[in-house]
């Protein structure tokens, strides 16, 4: 088994593991760990399927990218990528005390994190 996508999301590593699926290829989510997290290792969920199967997932990336493009909504300002992540930056207990203060909800944007630049952008909602 290969690993072909990591998630901080057990939802999103769930909705790539149906597409797949209904696709015919068996794919599998385990538990893993993203290292160098401020504080330690944070949980991630990793996706895999029978190194057999990358010929198939080949094949079929335009589709699946384009199933994604019309999914998220927003693109990567660096690269035109809609291939992306929710993102906390910074020390998670402190960002949870700017929630719980309502410093964040107030705000009208989001913080995204593009899965090919890696770039981190403010998205309005």
């Amino acid at each position: 088994m290969v690993c072909i996508s990591k998630y901080s999301h057990f939802s999103e590593a769930q909705r790539d593991l149906d597409r797949l699926g209904s696709r015919g290829i068996d794919a599998t989510v385990q538990q893993g760990n993203f290292a160098g997290v401020v504080g330690g290792n944070a949980p991630s969920f990793e996706l895999y399927v029978a190194k057999e199967d990358l010929a198939k997932i080949d094949a079929m990336r335009d589709e699946l990218m384009e199933e994604i493009h019309s999914e998220n909504p927003y693109c990567c300002p660096e690269c035109g990528s809609r291939d992306y992540e929710s993102f906390v930056s910074g020390n998670l207990l402190v960002r949870f005390f700017e929630v719980f203060k309502m410093n964040r909800l107030t705000d009208s944007g989001i913080t995204l994190k593009c899965n090919s630049c890696e770039n981190v952008f403010e998205q309005e909602v």
